[in-house]
């Protein structure tokens, strides 16, 4: 089991879970060290042979503040914006990790053959945590975002995308976020 913090929650991956934290990889930062505006995800994992691409966001406590709200608004295209672009970037450094890493190379190439394979969905999980106490406004906000980062996204052909956060969990299992007080 793996035990993650990211932007205040706690997510802990189950046994059937290989997961990193990627924007902490050396992978990762292999690039982004020497190409400038790389972005990265904050995990990327296998579960039940399928890549997993999490991206976490948390606005709890801040939604009113200007600059949250200039992301949030028209349906959040500049976050899910940010959001694909890190998708993007995230990918192109799997690729390279599979060619150079010594840190664990099975697990790169694993997670390379799962991109290369058209017949396995991708899976990203864009975890939003934001303010909102209407639960039906909370639902259509989480399904505009949903649809604006699928479209951003149309061109990774088979991906199931997900918008969840602590109250909606992902459609995953053996994956458990908890805020952290």
């Amino acid at each position: 089991m793996s035990t993650f913090t990211e932007s205040g929650i706690s997510f802990h991956f189950g046994e059937r879970w290989e997961c990193i934290k990627f924007d902490e990889d050396n992978a990762y930062k292999r690039v982004s060290n020497n190409l400038k505006h790389t972005k990265g995800v904050d995990f990327i994992g296998i579960y039940n042979r399928h890549l997993v691409i999490i991206e976490v966001k948390n606005f709890a406590n801040h939604t009113s503040d200007v600059a949250t709200k200039k992301k949030l608004k028209y349906e959040g295209e500049k976050l899910m914006t940010e959001i694909a672009e890190k998708v993007r970037d995230s990918l192109a450094c799997m690729s390279a990790a599979a060619r150079f890493s010594t840190n664990n190379p099975a697990f790169w190439k694993s997670i390379n053959q799962l991109i290369l394979d058209n017949s396995i969905k991708v899976k990203v999980v864009a975890w939003i945590e934001f303010d909102e106490g209407n639960r039906e406004t909370k639902h259509a906000q989480i399904h505009v975002w949903r649809d604006t980062l699928k479209r951003k996204l149309k061109w990774l052909h088979a991906t199931d995308v997900f918008i969840n956060n602590i109250n909606n969990p992902p459609p995953l299992k053996d994956c458990v976020a908890t805020a952290i007080k």
